[in-house]
């Protein structure tokens, strides 16, 4: 759970707030989501490791969107992070495992996290 907390404050407190409310009309709240809890981490997975974007309607004509973190982040650093995801601010879920972040990767044909130079 440090090593997650410690992505998410990095990477993604900046939109989704540490409280994980987020910001509405722009990024999705956290605490409390269905998706994260779900049985299965695909979501998230596919979430961080390509990023998306919000439905574009008359009342929110930009949306928000998130970007890929696959080419920053490790597959045990996203696994960590969904794992945080998954169990903060109320959410319960089962812990992900970083082979499910490689699976899913391979799946989407991603690269894997550039090298640090």
């Amino acid at each position: 759970m440090k090593t997650g907390a410690n992505v998410y404050s990095a990477n993604c407190a900046a939109c989704h707030n540490s409280d994980g409310k987020g910001i509405p009309n722009l990024a999705a709240s956290l605490a409390g989501n269905p998706g994260l809890m779900a049985k299965g981490a695909s979501s998230i997975i596919t979430t961080v490791l390509q990023g998306g974007r919000g439905a574009v309607t008359q009342g929110n004509p930009t949306s928000g969107a998130m970007p890929s973190f696959a080419w920053k982040l490790s597959d045990e650093q996203i696994a960590a992070v969904a794992t945080y995801l998954r169990n903060s601010w109320g959410n319960a879920a089962s812990a992900v495992p970083a082979k499910d972040v490689a699976e899913e990767r391979q799946l989407l044909k991603l690269p894997p996290q550039m090298p640090a130079h």
